[in-house]
């Protein structure tokens, strides 16, 4: 008798295929990157939206006649090893800020060495105290060492002062803002810092989609919405970051919480050179006496989780490994194994390799225990089929039965073969979320890939090709097309071990999907993400034949007959499972009878 198709199972998969390929819409639309490499450049065009033209809240004041007197600006410079800022005698602010151990990618992929830069004119630090703005003022300029002091006074008489102190070593900017003869307005003074977000990174939509407003009150951080444009208002907030993917700028008040914080970030289109505009309104302490004071703490530098990490106010948290246990195993486990192996000083493919033969390593136990689980199914298998043959035509409430009372009588739980893959879940995702957000691996060369943070190449163009330029891309990634060929040699490998699923046979199909679907999932990725699976595919495949001559299944197969001779007392799942079944069965009846009344009704 042939067997007809349950409709729901074909509703099922039409509702898989569905989610694969809106799965596969967002990856393309939100998270891969744009392939053609585009000039990374200090200067903002000006027919480009700039922080100033974010909407509300207000985010640089207009210009009044306190900025009307003539006035030649200088410029003054605060270096170290690792940061150079600028500051403008105009307004008293940082105009531009370099990261000097870093490159963009268009400078690294181009072999010249241009510093990052993290900051530069359209970027806008200044304060709003009572009637004065502090960036429409004129400052006059005194430098000692890493610390400069830039003083100004109104046409009122009131005096602002600006000191900045550098930090001899690393990325700390500690401000200090005095004034004096204010005139109280009763508004708060308010901190108005914008900043825009220039391209740093290979890939674009990968580093916009990174790119967002972090802030931390009520001791945890918080997040605004990371696609497209967002906007906040918060009260009693520490700090307020502006994250990029391996880069941020932090600013915290030192001598209290922000009491309230206005943030908002504008998504720039149509400019691959620029990424978002961000804007805060911050009020920061009082005016008491026409005075005011405060102090105020920037940190300008990488997400690089040994440096953020010992910092207060959890900076590290703006690194992002994931929530729960996800966040836990990748800052726990995957970091701290990953530095480890960094002191070695070995190349980054190395280490990749060796994280991934420790982590099977590890996992080997739960592997072996699979294994062996999949061993007795097979060898039930016969027994199966007979039951599924016997009943195929009859009440598949009593195949089910026969079912649990074969594997009770033979001692096998046939969940046990998944207790590899719910442990090692966590495991991938941690390190789904690990290799795109470590700046260790960024423009970190191995093979043929140039970049183990974004994505490798080994085949482009640039003609515009309909639904697979949208869903996979202009180019070939090798580790991922390598990732994809050994998920399928390890699906079908899987479906041989196990033998055919007689109960879910549609489901082999939906199994020999999900490598082509990789395909264009990872395409985009890191590109050692993708190496990563591969390592990890080849690994599995070589454990699993050499527990495969460990297993003796003529020995499984008598030891089973052996426990099917022995009384067998039901484990509490069995019998309930077993009594929710009776229960199913004596409602069928009433229920087709119910059913039948409300027919002819």
């Amino acid at each position: 008798m042939e067997k007809k198709t349950d409709k729901n199972q074909i509703i099922g998969l039409v509702l898989i295929g569905l989610i694969l390929i809106g799965f596969s819409w967002y990856n393309a639309t939100y998270l891969s990157p744009e392939e053609a490499p585009v000039e990374v450049v200090a200067e903002k065009p000006a027919d480009l939206p700039t922080a100033a033209a974010i909407t509300q809240p207000e985010l640089r004041p207009a210009p009044t006649d306190s900025n009307a007197v003539t006035f030649a600006e200088t410029r003054h410079t605060l270096e170290n090893d690792q940061i150079k800022m600028e500051f403008s005698t105009k307004g008293g602010m940082p105009v531009r800020a370099y990261l000097k151990e870093f490159k963009t990618y268009q400078d690294f992929s181009s072999g010249t060495e241009q510093p990052l830069t993290m900051i530069d004119e359209n970027g806008y630090f200044a304060a709003r105290l009572g009637n004065i703005q502090t960036g429409e003022l004129n400052y006059q300029p005194s430098q000692n060492g890493n610390t400069l002091t830039m003083e100004a006074q109104t046409p009122e008489g009131a005096m602002v002062k600006w000191v900045y102190q550098l930090s001899d070593t690393g990325y700390d900017l500690n401000i200090q803002l005095e004034a004096n003869g204010l005139t109280e307005s009763g508004e708060k003074p308010t901190i108005i810092w914008n900043q825009i977000a220039m391209r740093h990174e290979k890939s674009l939509k990968t580093e916009n989609m990174s790119t967002q407003v972090y802030y931390y009150r009520d001791n945890d951080y918080h997040t605004l919405s990371a696609g497209g444009s967002a906007s906040k208002d918060k009260d009693q907030v520490k700090w307020v970051a502006y994250k990029q993917q391996f880069f941020s700028a932090i600013l915290k008040f030192e001598d209290g919480f922000f009491d309230q914080a206005q943030m908002k970030s504008e998504q720039i289109e149509g400019d691959e050179r620029f990424t978002k505009a961000f804007g805060s309104n911050l009020t920061a302490g009082t005016i008491q006496n026409g005075a005011y004071q405060a102090r105020f703490s920037m940190f300008i530098g990488p997400n690089k989780h040994d440096i953020l990490k010992d910092y207060e106010y959890d900076y590290y948290q703006i690194i992002d490994f994931g929530w729960g246990i996800f966040g836990w195993i990748g800052r726990g486990v995957i970091v701290r194994f990953f530095d480890w192996l960094d002191a070695y000083h070995l190349n980054y493919g190395i280490i990749i390799l060796i994280m991934a033969l420790a982590i099977k390593l590890v996992l080997l136990p739960f592997m072996f225990s699979s294994y062996k689980s999949m061993a007795k199914m097979r060898v039930l298998k016969p027994e199966m089929d007979e039951i599924t043959e016997k009943y195929k035509d009859k009440d598949p409430m009593k195949k089910q039965q026969a079912v649990m009372e074969l594997y009770q009588k033979a001692g096998v739980n046939p969940l046990a073969g998944c207790l590899p893959q719910l442990v090692q879940l966590p495991i991938l995702i941690a390190m789904f979320r690990f290799f795109p957000a470590s700046i260790e691996l960024r423009q970190q060369k191995f093979l043929w890939a140039d970049d183990l943070s974004s994505f490798d190449v080994i085949y482009a163009w640039d003609t515009y090709v309909p639904l697979l330029s949208d869903f996979y891309g202009n180019h070939i990634s090798l580790f991922t097309v390598l990732m994809a060929i050994s998920t399928l040699a390890y699906t079908m490998l899987n479906n041989q071990l196990q033998g055919t699923n007689t109960q879910f046979p549609q489901l082999k199909y939906i199994m020999y999907l999900m490598p082509v679907m990789l395909l264009f999932w990872f395409n985009s990725y890191a590109s050692g993400l993708s190496y990563y699976y591969f390592i990890a595919n080849i690994t599995t495949f070589a454990q699993q034949f050499g527990i495969r001559g460990l297993i003796d299944e003529d020995a499984i197969h008598a030891k089973i007959q052996e426990n099917k001779s022995k009384p067998k007392k039901k484990s509490r799942f069995a019998a309930a499972l077993e009594a929710q079944m009776e229960k199913q069965k004596e409602a069928a009846p009433m229920n087709r009878r119910m059913k039948r009344n409300t027919d002819k009704n």
